[in-house]
């Protein structure tokens, strides 16, 4: 049995050492590769970009006229409740309900066509910045390939500057925006 053993555990630990031999050059192989990791801070960008400035004054500009308006109209309200009370000991009972009930009128319609310029302001919004979106990860991913990253990471702890690709990002989107001027 002893004789047995021997062998056994001779082919055994031979056959250990055959596959470590093995594996231990295709590990070596692998590791000599490097993977280069940057990090980028995609709220900055979208905040920074020049094309989320532009989304931000195209759309003040969309929806500045509306905005007087209701600005105007709830002057106009203020005027009439201001009407109503100095005027209201001069005033009957069935007038003054009235001028009440135009009054009570006037503010629905107002917060319903606040309301309306609400979400149309909201959806506006959203289709810009899924616009803007769409670009600063479009340039993320051409400044990955530029310069030869293999992983970007945008949700971090921590970082050290040297692994952020954020600025040159930033540019890119910069020369991105002069060539569609361009054109």
């Amino acid at each position: 049995m002893q004789k047995y053993f021997h062998i056994i555990f001779f082919t055994l630990f031979f056959t250990l050492l055959v596959v470590c031999g093995l594996v231990t050059p295709a590990i070596a192989t692998e590791s000599t590769f490097s993977t280069r990791i940057a990090t980028v801070d995609v709220r900055f960008l979208l905040k920074n970009s020049p094309q989320s400035n532009i989304a931000t004054e195209q759309l003040k500009k969309r929806f500045q006229h509306r905005e007087k308006e209701l600005e105007s109209e709830i002057a106009s309200i203020q005027q009439l409740d201001n009407e109503l009370r100095q005027m209201t000991p001069d005033l009957s009972q069935d007038e003054i309900i009235r001028r009440k009930r135009e009054l009570r009128d006037k503010r629905r319609s107002h917060s319903r066509v606040v309301e309306d310029y609400r979400e149309d302001l909201r959806l506006a919004r959203n289709t810009a910045l899924e616009d803007v979106q769409k670009t600063v990860f479009e340039a993320i991913d051409d400044v990955r390939e530029k310069e030869g990253i293999d992983v970007v990471i945008q949700d971090y702890v921590s970082a050290s500057k040297r692994s952020s690709i954020t600025d040159k990002v930033l540019i890119h989107l910069q020369m991105l925006l002069e060539e569609s001027k361009v054109e």
